[in-house]
C-alpha cells in the first residue's frame, strides 16, 4: 500500500527527510518510522482516555478549597481530552483505516487485539464528532457549536 507523500505528513524540518512524507510510503511490519507513529497515536489515545476515565476522581473546589480544581475548569479539561480522542480516533482510521477501538484506559496487560473497521470508529460519540465538525470532510464547523458539543460529550 502506498500513499501520497504529502497526504500523511509534512517535513517541518529542512534538515532531515521524513519518511512519511516521502511519496512512497511502505506499510511493512518493519518500517520503524510507521511504527512510530502508530505507537505515539495509541499512547496519545491512552492518557486521554485516561484523563476521561479518572476525571469523576479529581479533587474539586467543594471537596478541597485550597488543593481542589474549579469545576467549570475540570469540566473543560474534559471536553478537550474527548476533543483530542476524536482528533486521534480520525487519525488512526486515516492511517491505517481499521485499527484496535480503544475508548478507555487500559488497568491491565492485554496479549489480544481486534481489528475494528473504520465504521466501527465513526459509530463511536468520538467518530460522531469527527464526522460532523469535519475531520473527515472538508466543510467548516461552527466553533461555537462545537465547543456546545464537547462540553455535552457530543
Amino acid at each position: 500500500m502506498t500513499q501520497l507523500g504529502t497526504d500523511l505528513g509534512t517535513q517541518n524540518d529542512g534538515t532531515a527527510t521524513n519518511a512519511l512524507n516521502q511519496y512512497t510510503v511502505d506499510y511493512a511490519n518493519d518500517n520503524a518510522t510507521v511504527y512510530n507513529q502508530w505507537k505515539v497515536v495509541y499512547e496519545s489515545l491512552k492518557n486521554v482516555n485516561a484523563a476521561i476515565g479518572r476525571a469523576a476522581m479529581v479533587v474539586t473546589k467543594d471537596q478541597d478549597i485550597f488543593d481542589g480544581i474549579d469545576k467549570e475548569i475540570l469540566a473543560q479539561r474534559v471536553a478537550e481530552a474527548k476533543f483530542l480522542r476524536a482528533l486521534y480516533l480520525f487519525e488512526i482510521v486515516k492511517n491505517w483505516g481499521q485499527a484496535p477501538l480503544i475508548l478507555e484506559e487500559p488497568t491491565s496487560p492485554s496479549t489480544t487485539s481486534q481489528l475494528n473497521s473504520g465504521a466501527d470508529f465513526l459509530q463511536t460519540n468520538s467518530g460522531r464528532f469527527a464526522g460532523r465538525y469535519g475531520f473527515f470532510s472538508s466543510h467548516e464547523a461552527d466553533f461555537g457549536e462545537l465547543w456546545t458539543c464537547i462540553k455535552s460529550g457530543c
